[in-house]
């Protein structure tokens, strides 16, 4: 007795080749609250540092000097640092004013002004990142050289040229977006920074030379945030750091698992929608044989003939899943068909119906009792092969004499099989049918 097993459909065009990264993968739109978002943010940033200084001892060490422009107390310590640690130098210019028509001149710094505080906030559809300064002495340092003949000195007089800079804090828009997988910030540019302080000018010279004070404070205050707000947007647009607070952010927000990929971040009243796109496990639920069914129970058939069976194959998902499929034969004897491709293609869940032939010939007169299941076998996102049966089918067939009382390879029961296309399931024919 020989059987045949033959599982076939129209092969679809959109049968995968092979699965490609996220390929078995979905797409969900989460809220979190901007005040969530905001607080992952703060975690994110801390460790960000502003330094302004460029006050140090006077140089050169002699007391006199030819050149007017040696005598200065100018000394580079600006720093904008990263939460990583890195930490990036700037300049802040010297301001040197010419006092009247005298050999005179007002030098002015900043003086260790340190950032001390961050926090994050929601302002309108994005976040405001604002680093406080602290307030403690004076923050502007005034310095008096004057010309003695041919030589420059600083001047004698103990007149109080210092100013202060209070209440001083940076504030940076940040738009959340999508970035690397997690979320991070747009690059920023200096209009998206702004920088704000108090300053005061309390010194008994200021009160007789008033507006020649405010000139100066005011030049100062200028100069100072331009400089302030160009170094923070460049060092805070770095790809280092935007790439660190897009997987610490996304590590704070407890909506969003570590393997999700964020692939949209928008802003809605209170809310940023953060569409997320994440995988979805191949296991052994994932597959189930939903029926499978002889489509004539009882029949005879002039011999070799084909005895046809509906199977339908529901599957939670199909995002590139694909396995073997075959038949085994209980009965009259047992054996297996052979192993062929099946693959289903497209989003959400869905069930395939095909039909699947099995060659039956047999010298009995009489009828014979077949007993055949369908395997269903595919592998796991896990690595493991995981293999569905379903129930034994049990069907009866005799096989029809010729009338020469020998059996017959042609006729009626040997109608060519009839192929179902169902979208998604697509099933490979084999080039022969296995024997």
């Amino acid at each position: 007795m020989k059987y045949t097993t033959v599982l076939t459909t129209v092969v679809l065009s959109t049968v995968l080749a092979s699965t490609q990264a996220f390929a078995t993968s979905e797409t969900k739109t989460i809220v979190i609250p901007k005040a969530a978002m905001a607080a992952a943010f703060n975690a994110a940033l801390q460790g960000t540092q502003v330094r302004l200084d460029n006050y140090g001892s006077k140089h050169p060490k002699k007391k006199k000097s030819k050149n007017k422009y040696e005598v200065s107390w100018l000394s580079q310590e600006s720093y904008v640092r990263l939460p990583g640690g890195q930490t990036y130098y700037f300049d802040i210019p010297e301001r040197s004013t010419k006092v009247g028509s005298l050999a005179r001149y007002l030098r002015h710094y900043v003086s260790d002004m340190n950032s001390q505080s961050i926090q994050v906030g929601a302002h309108g559809s994005g976040l405001d990142f604002t680093l406080h300064f602290e307030s403690q002495g004076r923050e502007i340092k005034g310095k008096c050289i004057k010309r003695i003949g041919e030589n420059w000195s600083p001047c004698k007089n103990k007149l109080d040229r210092d100013m202060q800079l209070d209440n001083a804090w940076v504030k940076v828009h940040l738009v959340p977006v999508a970035y690397k997988g997690g979320i991070s910030f747009k690059p920023v540019s200096s209009q998206h920074v702004d920088f704000k302080g108090d300053l005061k000018i309390l010194s008994k010279w200021c009160s007789i030379a008033n507006d020649l004070c405010k000139s100066i404070g005011n030049a100062i205050y200028k100069k100072l945030r331009g400089t302030v707000r160009q170094q923070l947007a460049q060092r805070l647009s770095s790809n280092a750091l935007r790439t660190a607070v897009a997987e610490q952010v996304k590590s704070k927000l407890n909506k969003i698992a570590p393997n999700w990929k964020v692939t949209k971040v928008k802003s809605q009243g209170n809310n940023f929608l953060v569409t997320v796109t994440y995988p979805v496990p191949i296991n052994g639920n994932t597959v189930s044989i939903k029926s499978f069914k002889v489509k004539k129970a009882k029949q005879a058939m002039q011999c070799p003939g084909k005895v046809e069976f509906s199977a339908t194959i529901h599957a939670k998902h199909r995002h590139g899943l694909s396995g073997k499929a075959w038949l085994e034969y209980l009965a009259p004897v047992k054996g297996a068909g052979k192993k062929l491709n099946w693959s289903m293609n497209g989003k959400g869940s869905g069930s395939a119906t095909s039909t699947i032939t099995q060659t039956w010939q047999n010298k009995n007169s009489g009828y014979v009792t077949g007993k055949t299941r369908l395997v269903v076998q595919w592998k796991g996102t896990d690595g493991k092969t995981y293999v569905r049966k379903s129930k034994p089918v049990v069907f009866q067939r005799r096989c029809l004499p010729t009338a020469s009382g020998t059996l017959s390879t042609s006729g009626v029961g040997s109608q060519p099989m009839r192929s179902m296309q169902f979208s998604p399931l697509a099933i490979d024919p084999p080039s022969r049918a296995g024997q």
